[in-house]
């Protein structure tokens, strides 16, 4: 049981991706930090831990409170404004080494 007003522990999830199109890391970063503003207020920020420019696939991580909606806005990236990529979501797992072994071939 929690006591009253203690820090809440934050579960690590890392979210594998695939970009479709041509994307550098520096434009994603930047797509998945406006697409996540609204929900990083009170938990860790997601952020890219592991991108492969060449094969177009990488991780984010992210709480495991943040997991759901993160998923919902990382669909929604790609057609609009200057983006020419879309991000497609290949599985969320709880460490990188299983994320890397069941969905990334680094």
């Amino acid at each position: 049981m929690r006591k009253m007003g203690a820090p809440q522990k934050f579960r690590s999830r890392y979210i594998a991706f695939k970009v479709e199109g041509e994307a550098s890391i520096e434009e994603l970063r930047k797509a998945i930090s406006k697409s996540s503003r609204e929900i990083s207020r009170l938990n860790p920020r997601p952020r890219i831990v592991i991108y492969d420019g060449d094969e177009g696939c990488g991780l984010v991580k992210c709480s495991h409170l943040q997991v759901d909606e993160l998923k919902r806005k990382l669909k929604k990236i790609g057609g609009t404004g200057n983006e020419s990529f879309k991000v497609r979501l290949l599985g969320v797992s709880g460490t990188i080494k299983a994320a890397k072994r069941k969905f990334l071939s680094i």
